[in-house]
């Protein structure tokens, strides 16, 4: 029987029954509330800090479909411009299509040379996309998630930030009144 989780922000493990992380203080059931457009959005937007990867689906993206994609247009890296993943499909893209092109432009008198001219690059290409399906196939592939909570439920968190921010400006205020009186004449 399984005892703990990791954490998707940190990898830290957890207990099943903790309600959050004691490293970086993530909320799980703000997994609940993910979104997988939304960290495409701040991705493009170049806010990565807004963005956790974890192998946890969002409601908003299929398992499925990055399986039937990766499957078949895994090589072009479809699946990863699909999850949002677009530095990775980037690059598989430009590496098949430059292979592509190697294979049937290239007509070298040396046959190691041009073999090897596209080899290594479809090798590369080709690693990634088996890797990727086996990790969909096994329900370990990571995709790129945006925390989102319910409007009432951010405000409420909020406030209660603000709250214990409030609480530990008055306490340490107390502290430091403590350590230095000030002597009346």
């Amino acid at each position: 029987m399984k005892l703990y989780k990791k954490c998707p922000r940190c990898n830290q493990k957890a207990y099943l029954n903790d309600v959050k992380c004691d490293e970086c203080g993530l909320v799980f059931s703000r997994l609940n509330f993910a979104s997988n457009l939304e960290a495409k959005k701040a991705i493009v937007n170049g806010e990565r800090e807004k963005v956790i990867t974890t192998t946890q689906f969002p409601s908003d993206l299929k398992r499925w479909l990055a399986g039937v994609l990766c499957a078949f247009g895994g090589f072009l890296g479809l699946h990863n411009f699909y999850v949002g993943r677009y530095f990775k499909g980037a690059f598989c893209f430009i590496v098949s299509f430059i292979t592509i092109i190697l294979i049937f432009t290239l007509e070298s008198t040396s046959v190691l040379f041009e073999t090897l001219l596209w080899l290594f690059p479809a090798a590369a290409v080709f690693a990634f996309w088996f890797h990727d399906l086996f990790l969909i196939a096994i329900n370990k592939y990571k995709v790129p998630i945006a925390l989102l909570m319910p409007e009432k439920k951010e405000k409420e968190i909020i406030i209660v930030e603000k709250k214990e921010k409030a609480g530990k400006n008055k306490e340490a205020k107390r502290k430091k009144n403590e350590s230095n009186p000030i002597e009346e004449q």
